[in-house]
């Protein structure tokens, strides 16, 4: 399949806009996994397709292309998915305050 500057541009663009809807980094490699192989599908059915057309094969609207996606995947991984994501976002949090606080303790001394 060859595509265009213009169709992987508008495709980085969608799953960048598709990113803030998935819970975690677990979904959205999965997501762009199962997106770029029905897009290729697609594209290898319909030679010359935009990215538009290939896009409504997998819902259209990145928000669309989620629900979808989410709706189709067993429950316990969508809870693992969310649960990797709150685990993350603890981190980060913590390492944020760690750096907060060891500034501030360092301007002190």
């Amino acid at each position: 399949m060859t595509t265009t500057r213009a169709f992987e541009h508008e495709q980085k663009c969608f799953f960048q806009a598709c990113a803030g809807y998935l819970p975690g980094r677990g979904a959205r490699k999965a997501f762009e996994a199962y997106a770029r192989a029905a897009i290729e599908d697609y594209c290898g059915n319909c030679p010359g397709c935009t990215f538009a057309q290939s896009a409504e094969q997998i819902g259209g609207k990145p928000y669309e292309a989620v629900q979808d996606f989410l709706e189709s995947q067993p429950p316990e991984i969508v809870t693992a998915w969310q649960a990797q994501a709150v685990r993350r976002k603890k981190c980060v949090f913590a390492a944020m305050a760690a750096g907060v606080c060891s500034g501030f303790v360092t301007a002190f001394l």
